[in-house]
């Protein structure tokens, strides 16, 4: 909280009394493995107010501008030379208009010997509905403005950015090059930094200050406040992996199964092959008619243990990040289905 002061992203708040205004609720999240900020502050905007009311309830969410997560990874594994960076404090280098500020405020006091004050938060804040559409919006705006000057930094700040996090590649190493030396100098002309460069070809960074380069994993599409079975690329080998682990058995519930089976993050359908037999137990769930938080039967518990029990072997797995050949003269696609009395099956191979 004393960093938001300090950085400007809040202030004292005078808030006039005729005036409608919105107090978030806030507290500290710890995150252990976060490599820059371990320790984060989260402000409730679903929380109601007097009113029966909570900002969120109130607040236009504003349309998807981005593309999705799938069609971004598939461009990440085209190119030769793989790139990820991330903005800092994405959210926070937006500013809100300061006639709306007064319904972005907040009690705070940096010691419990110091008297309560009021304040208010100068940025976009995470926990709103419009914080997304605010803060991409914002990217995308520069990618607008440099479209004639610069149309290929353009195009991938407009098509190859998840949310805050960077995800592309190309064939050509000097392209790479210039990417990484212009692309910081274009965002900057909006407050956004980039940090956390990570390459599968050293000589791509060449340019970038050893400070902001990350170590050789990213955690693809993780978000700060909700636990995935992630799926990684490490720079160093140029390789998608995926860190599961296997937590302590609790009492089974189809609550349980179906949150468990969502939390397996595998958006290019890596794993299809063994996350099906987590989706036909769910099938089976439902036509035992169970309510939500009553134990499975027997059977289905014995089926949901071994598949549970398996999965962290997945961590073994290694999967190319580049999926084309290098100069390839020609492509061929491969398609087989067949169809299963629980399941449909597809596969493509490329040779």
């Amino acid at each position: 909280m004393s960093e938001y002061e300090k950085l400007g992203h809040m202030s004292i708040a005078q808030p006039k009394p005729n005036e409608a205004s919105f107090y978030f609720p806030h507290h500290g999240v710890l995150k252990e493995e976060s490599v820059s900020t371990k320790l984060r502050v989260v402000f409730d905007g679903s929380a109601s107010s007097t009113s029966g009311f909570s900002l969120n309830d109130l607040q236009m969410v504003g349309p998807t501008i981005q593309p999705d997560l799938i069609s971004i990874l598939l461009r990440f594994r085209k190119g030769l030379y793989a790139i990820s960076a991330d903005i800092e404090k994405m959210y926070r280098q937006v500013l809100i208009n300061p006639e709306q500020r007064q319904l972005q405020m907040i009690l705070w006091r940096p010691d419990p010997t110091e008297s309560i004050k009021q304040y208010n938060l100068n940025t976009v804040t995470y926990g709103t509905s419009s914080a997304s559409f605010l803060a991409i919006r914002s990217l995308i705006q520069i990618g607008m403005e440099n479209e004639i000057s610069n149309p290929d930094i353009a195009k991938i700040i407009k098509n190859d950015f998840y949310v805050d996090d960077l995800l592309t590649s190309t064939d050509d190493l000097e392209k790479a090059k210039y990417l990484c030396n212009t692309l910081p100098k274009i965002l900057a002309t909006g407050c956004f930094a980039l940090r956390k460069w990570i390459s599968n070809e050293p000589e791509v960074l060449s340019g970038i200050k050893l400070s902001d380069k990350h170590p050789n994993v990213l955690n693809v599409g993780s978000n700060e406040n909700i636990k995935t079975l992630g799926l990684m690329w490490s720079g160093k080998t140029d390789s998608l992996t995926f860190k599961i682990s296997h937590s302590q058995q609790r009492k089974v519930t189809k609550r349980i199964i179906l949150s468990e089976t969502a939390q397996i993050f595998d958006p290019l359908g890596l794993l299809g092959a063994c996350t099906i037999s987590a989706k036909i137990v769910l099938q089976d769930l439902w036509r035992e008619k169970l309510d939500w938080d009553e134990s499975v039967s027997n059977a289905l518990f014995e089926r949901w243990s071994r598949f549970r029990e398996q999965l962290p072997i997945l961590n073994n797995l290694r999967v190319p990040r580049h999926a084309i050949c290098k100069n390839p003269k020609r492509i061929e696609m491969h398609g087989f289905c067949k169809c299963l009395w629980s399941m449909y099956l597809h596969t493509f191979y490329r040779s």
